[in-house]
């Protein structure tokens, strides 16, 4: 079988951008609005591949996952004795970090399972 050389330069120049994850380890200052108001997060994360590591504030981040400009990673905090899960999914877009927020909510009754949900803008952190 003959390879067609032209083949196979468009080979090497596109299976790198096929397996692209953007590069967002460092400190990422995240600004959202909170029950009482605006706040603000500091995350500081390390990637290695699509595996992400790191924290958000202080709580270790687990599952963190980066799948070209898709992000998402959870951790795992304490509510008085209840321990509770919450989870952040976004995309990177232009150097800007753009999260939804889910975690458990008062009300298991609502339209949302139980769950509220915030978005987190966030921007590297100079």
């Amino acid at each position: 079988m003959r390879t067609h050389p032209t083949m196979a330069v468009a080979c090497l120049i596109l299976f790198p951008l096929l397996s692209y994850a953007a590069d967002i380890s460092g400190q990422w200052k995240g600004e959202y609005r909170g029950d009482h108001g605006p706040a603000e997060i500091l995350f500081q994360f390390q990637q290695s591949g699509e595996q992400l590591t790191g924290k958000a504030g202080e709580v270790a981040i687990q599952e963190g996952k980066v799948t070209g400009d898709d992000v998402s990673f959870a951790v795992v905090g304490k509510v008085g004795k209840r321990e509770v899960k919450i989870t952040y999914t976004g995309k990177l877009n232009n150097e800007v970090l753009e999260l939804q927020v889910g975690f458990p909510g008062a009300n298991p009754d609502s339209k949302l399972g139980g769950n509220r949900f915030t978005n987190v803008t966030a921007k590297r952190a100079p």
